[in-house]
């Protein structure tokens, strides 16, 4: 269940309270720090993927809107990133949501921590004191160089599986108008997207 008892009652929409989140295989695997349980997205949502677009190579220093690239709704999409560090090395790398309200929503990756973030203090609607106001965090389970990013956005939500599943982070946010811009972010330094792609999602409906 994509909730939290602290505001499930008082979450600020119309025709409906919460969601489920999107159905997980499981699977045991064996690392270096010991047996793990990893979760990654079943196959079948695979049929759910319409139009896609790729994002091509290139180095990230700073903000880069994609934003023009994309010729469908980004607000039920999935996207999938795999970045590397440069030499010079970055603190913080992600993508970030906005809207011409100026809401936005960002989700990353801090070097400097090794882990992983959702920052939704800028993300709309906060409806209730202490919603809003914190940067929620997960560790990266992985060392590998390049960082793995699976993303599901749904209009008030986020599924992060990073690394195949190594490291998850679900998260809900509230904008007063739907995101429709995407960038992606490398701020302390510059990174290298290898590999990237952005699919529209069909609604389950």
């Amino acid at each position: 269940w994509m909730s939290n008892w602290d505001y499930a009652q008082q979450v600020p929409t119309g025709a409906w309270r919460s969601a489920m989140t999107l159905p997980r295989a499981l699977r045991l695997e064996r690392t270096p720090a010991g047996y793990r349980v990893l979760s990654e997205p079943v196959r079948e949502l695979a049929k759910l993927e319409a139009e896609s677009e790729e994002i091509a190579g290139m180095t990230v220093g700073g903000v880069v809107d994609l934003t023009d690239t994309i010729d469908f709704p980004l607000s039920t999409s999935e996207v999938l990133l795999e970045i590397r560090k440069d030499e010079e090395g970055a603190a913080d790398f992600g993508v970030v949501l906005s809207n011409g309200r100026g809401e936005s929503y960002r989700i990353g990756f801090d070097t400097e921590t090794n882990r992983f973030y959702s920052d939704r203090r800028n993300a709309g609607d906060p409806f209730k004191e202490d919603f809003a106001d914190r940067v929620h965090r997960a560790p990266r389970q992985a060392d590998a160089d390049v960082v793995r990013m699976r993303l599901f956005f749904d209009v008030a939500s986020v599924e992060l599986f990073a690394d195949g599943g190594a490291t998850v982070l679900t998260d809900v946010f509230f904008p007063t108008e739907e995101f429709d811009r995407i960038a992606l972010y490398s701020e302390g330094g510059a990174v290298k997207l290898l590999r990237g792609g952005v699919s529209r999602l069909e609604s389950i409906w």
